[in-house]
């Protein structure tokens, strides 16, 4: 894609705060491929996308987690 637009959701009349959270989801060994052979790696809204789902999965719920917990004990 050549743009997002979740950023224009923060942009409101009623200034609600966003966040965009990034999660890795490639298998390493097909990132180190493909810096060593310069191959491109399918993208997010590719039909040749393919996540390792348990690794990234469980990254990003313990990510999530933790930052909501830390958000929770330490309001604004």
């Amino acid at each position: 894609m050549g743009a997002e637009d979740f950023g224009l959701f923060g942009r409101t009349e009623d200034k609600i705060p966003i966040c965009m959270f990034w999660l890795g989801t490639v298998d390493p060994d097909q990132v180190k491929e493909s810096q060593r052979s310069r191959k491109i790696i399918a993208a997010l809204h590719s039909s040749q996308f393919l996540p390792v789902p348990e690794p990234t999965f469980k990254t990003g719920v313990t990510a999530m987690t933790a930052a909501l917990l830390d958000l929770l004990s330490n309001p604004p």
